[in-house]
């Protein structure tokens, strides 16, 4: 997710590429999911109702190589997602 965010700003701002090739190896140690119902008024649609998570999650990271750890990195400063928002958000890196 971080890649495809930094795809969109490689693509819209300059002609660079977006390596493809990096191995990261995870698993969850804990998630706390929050289901919202969020309440929406706009004089085009009027009332409406959609529903989100949020939440938060903890990974216990097992293989991560150069490519990963930057693009880590990167996410941390830009957030993770393929659009400015609804994506992953922003998160932090505690041992990079």
């Amino acid at each position: 997710m971080i890649r495809q965010r930094l795809i969109l700003y490689v693509n819209e701002y300059g002609d660079g590429k977006v390596d493809s090739r990096f191995e990261c190896d995870a698993s969850v140690v804990l998630s706390k999911p929050h289901f919202h119902v969020l309440r929406s008024v706009s004089s085009r649609r009027g009332k409406r109702s959609f529903y989100a998570y949020t939440g938060e999650v903890v990974y216990k990271i097992n293989n991560l190589d150069e490519m990963s750890r930057w693009l880590l990195s990167v996410g941390s400063l830009i957030g993770a997602g393929p659009k400015a928002s609804f994506g992953l958000g922003f998160f932090e890196n505690t041992s990079l």
